[in-house]
């Protein structure tokens, strides 16, 4: 896509974005030279962080990820951002509305779209060695949630923060999220668990063993690996969620509440 703006545009994608995005909507604080800032301004992102050995991560040039990742912003420069997706500036509504039209597994023209607590949302998540971050945005509360991290890395994200702050602002139970240390089982053991598990007869989760590894089936979404903490005892890495396995009986917890599904025969 970056190379489709150039094409089009005949100049520089970083020149572009400045010219049609950054400078409209006052947005100071945001760029592409990370190196350049002076160190008092930036925050330095840990690619691994443990509490004996935290990684720092060497930053490349901007033009290494080009339009891939390689803009730097603040949380107050994003909610301009956010303001500008309200309103429907930069772009006429009829694109904005292409943009948020949902295609293939939920996904529209760059953003990711769904519900949570009954609320449509359109959202996006970041992974980048260094850093982690997620924009969630409520169009029918003109409700902006964003978050940034520094430390992470691919795959990772603070999607679980995210879901805990928008429980608070609707009211509803939420847990904080919670550090938790993953355990190695035997496939033996993880074998027990496996079976289709009911709340109701019209929702189902399946749980399965692939290559040594839990997995959920949750209709609509993609397979969510699940991770060990005791025998009976397991989690969602990047919902906060925590799975309990009581013999023919499955406690979820998420969101301050637990459900009780029932495994099949």
């Amino acid at each position: 896509m970056g190379l489709i703006i150039e094409k089009v545009t005949n100049e520089s994608y970083e020149n572009v974005v400045k010219k049609m995005i950054f400078n409209p909507l006052a947005m100071t604080h945001s760029g592409f030279d990370f190196n350049g800032l002076p160190t008092s301004t930036k925050a330095q992102g840990y690619q691994f962080w443990s509490e004996n050995e935290p990684v720092s991560y060497k930053h490349y040039d901007s033009t290494f990820a080009f339009s891939a990742g390689s803009i730097y912003s603040t949380t107050n420069d994003l909610s301009k951002w956010s303001k500008a997706i309200s309103d429907k500036k930069i772009l006429r509504e009829a694109t904005w509305i292409l943009a948020f039209t949902p295609r293939i597994n939920n996904y529209g023209y760059g953003w990711q779209t769904g519900q949570f607590l009954g609320n449509k949302y359109v959202k996006h998540s970041g992974g980048y060695p260094g850093y982690m971050s997620e924009f969630i945005f409520y169009p029918d509360q003109k409700i902006t949630i964003v978050l940034l991290n520094n430390f992470g890395t691919y795959d990772q994200n603070v999607w679980s923060v995210g879901m805990g702050i928008s429980c608070i602002l609707y009211n509803m139970p939420y847990d904080n999220w919670k550090a938790r240390k993953e355990v190695n089982l035997p496939k033996e053991i993880l074998q027990k668990q496996v079976g289709t598990y009911e709340l109701n007869k019209k929702t189902r989760i399946l749980i399965k063993l692939l290559d040594g590894r839990l997995y959920a089936k949750i209709t609509g979404l993609p397979d969510i690996q699940i991770h060990a903490e005791t025998e009976n005892d397991y989690y969602f890495e990047s919902f906060n969620t925590s799975l309990h396995f009581r013999n023919v009986r499955l406690i979820i917890h998420e969101h301050g509440q637990d459900s009780e599904w029932k495994k099949k025969d």
